[in-house]
């Protein structure tokens, strides 16, 4: 976080040295570059120097960015307000979800779904300043269209990813498919373009999102951040409500107890 001294420090020193690099940037650079900046405030200034030589050095790309370098990119510069100096790329980046369409990779099509939904604060900002924000919203919905109906979707749907999570939605659906209040119970589904473990939707069109994390979720900070800003976009955006269970703590419950559990998500939604 650019809230650290020592990180500030850092970028001092990363600044000059991303000076000095001779040769252009590969597509790849440009994206793990911009992807470094996600828990970065451009109220720093140390940050804001940064920003100015990787204008530069992004601008001399000669490569075409793909999926992952334009998802990497937008990821990373969320939290960051970019002026009209930085607006060749946020094009650049538009035009490429813009030439998206029904032959274009599920895994890609997801990527940037996902990083668009993403754009939010500072970034959005930039957007508006730039007038590229009603085109970027625009995309947003119609990469959303794209991926509900691509048919590879369904096909990555209703596959659990180990025995537990598959016991968990098995007690969830006996649990549940009666009760007052319940559609239905789906389980590894894609709720706007993020995968979620089980998903209850009420009859008052309320929808609650449970997610079953490992012990890989604790240990990596990377993907902790990537669960709180899914979370929040699905909260905030779209009304989802999201509970999420260590397999720690489901490891230690009975079938009685993770029954009773899945009632009350029920009755406080």
């Amino acid at each position: 976080s650019s809230d650290a001294k020592e990180v500030r420090g850092m970028l001092d020193v990363l600044r000059d040295k991303v000076a000095g690099c001779r040769g252009d940037l590969k597509a790849q650079h440009v994206g793990n570059a911009l992807y470094g900046l996600q828990n970065m405030s451009s109220d720093a200034k140390e940050v804001r120097g940064m920003l100015d030589v990787l204008r530069d050095k992004v601008a001399g790309c000669r490569e075409d960015l793909k999926a992952q370098h334009v998802g990497n990119a937008l990821y990373g510069l969320r939290n960051i307000h970019v002026d009209k100096s930085w607006f060749a790329f946020m094009k650049i980046a538009h035009d490429r979800c813009a030439a998206t369409n029904v032959t274009t990779d599920f895994i890609d099509l997801q990527i940037l779904y996902q990083a668009l939904c993403m754009v939010d604060g500072a970034i959005s900002e930039s957007l508006m300043e730039m007038g590229l924000h009603d085109s970027y919203a625009s995309q947003r919905r119609r990469l959303g269209e794209l991926f509900e109906n691509h048919p590879e979707r369904k096909q990555n749907e209703g596959h659990a990813a180990s025995k537990l999570e598959k016991d968990c939605f098995k007690i969830a659906e006996e649990t549940l498919h009666k009760v007052s209040g319940v559609e239905r119970v789906d389980y590894n589904v894609f709720l706007e373009g993020f995968e979620a473990d089980i998903v209850i939707r009420h009859t008052n069109g309320a929808v609650t999102n449970v997610e079953l994390d490992g012990p890989s979720h604790y240990h990596n900070l990377t993907k902790q951040r990537f669960c709180e800003l899914r979370d929040r976009v699905l909260e905030d955006k779209n009304g989802v409500r999201v509970v999420r269970w260590g397999y720690q703590v489901i490891d230690r419950m009975s079938k009685e107890e993770m029954r009773e559990a899945f009632k009350e998500l029920v009755t406080t939604s």
